[in-house]
């Protein structure tokens, strides 16, 4: 300092000072701390009064609110948001599922655009399911994705760049929670009834094909009029059934439904 040498308070006041100088100016700035009574008496309120962002809990909350409002952020906050919406409709039945399942044409062999879908995960479970486990990874990868570039770089990614590695970065994971998901959903999405009611209905295979061994998700409809995703094999050994294929359910093992293909899949159709 310039000057007679001052008490420790004036001291800790003028660095303070010199402190809020620089943030307000910028970043990576020096600002030298000088003992100026007239500058110090016009802090309201004094620098001493003044806690530093990183100083208590609601500073710090402040400060991950601004990161998920920042501009370069904005689309990942809103993935979140949307995934607890989404969440939260499907919570309260505001809104049925959407039904995914049913994708490509069927024509009794997978194609590559199927063979993605599946991969993906679109269609082993209901559409708004596989919607907000995707919305969840999009989200929590773009925001990490950002606090690493801006980490090495001195600041964020465009999200020109940032949003199409994102989406395509969350994929894997989605594909992998989903297929984890249909073994435990299949439980799940029929506990309205007893599940061996929906033996001597019939499924439509709607991803995949199914072998022994290898289920493959599958739609069929109760007698009350109710879908039902659920899990099914060929009931005979050497048997497959394609997407799109309709099968009998003749019986179940566990989680698994068994099925007898109806036979007229690979018939020439006249429509």
């Amino acid at each position: 300092m310039d000057g007679p040498r001052a008490a420790l308070e004036p001291l800790f006041a003028a660095a303070d000072a010199a402190l809020y100088r620089a943030k307000g100016a910028g970043r990576d700035r020096v600002e030298v701390a000088r003992h100026d009574p007239v500058a110090l008496a016009e802090l309201d309120p004094p620098p001493r009064a003044r806690r530093l962002p990183s100083a208590g809990t609601g500073a710090t909350r402040s400060g991950m609110l601004d990161q998920l409002l920042a501009p370069e952020n904005a689309v990942f906050s809103a993935a979140l948001l949307l995934m607890l919406l989404i969440g939260a409709v499907q919570a309260l039945g505001v809104v049925g599922d959407v039904d995914g399942a049913d994708v490509g044409d069927h024509d009794g062999d997978i194609g590559a655009a199927e063979a993605l879908l599946a991969w993906a995960g679109i269609g082993r479970v209901p559409f708004l399911m596989w919607l907000v486990v995707f919305l969840a990874f999009f989200g929590g990868i773009g925001l990490g994705l950002q606090q690493l570039l801006t980490a090495l770089t001195g600041g964020p990614g465009s999200n020109l760049l940032a949003v199409p590695v994102t989406a395509v970065a969350a994929l894997p994971p989605t594909g992998t929670a989903a297929r984890v998901i249909a073994r435990v959903f299949p439980g799940i999405e029929t506990t309205a009834i007893d599940r061996d009611e929906l033996i001597g209905t019939r499924a439509t295979i709607t991803v995949g094909t199914a072998s022994p061994g290898s289920p493959a998700p599958a739609k069929c409809i109760d007698r009350h009029g109710q879908p039902h995703q659920i899990m099914v094999e060929p009931d005979s050994p050497g048997q497959s059934f394609q997407t799109g294929e309709t099968v009998l359910l003749v019986g179940r093992e566990g989680e698994t439904f068994k099925g007898f293909s109806n036979g007229d899949f690979y018939l020439p159709r006249l429509d």
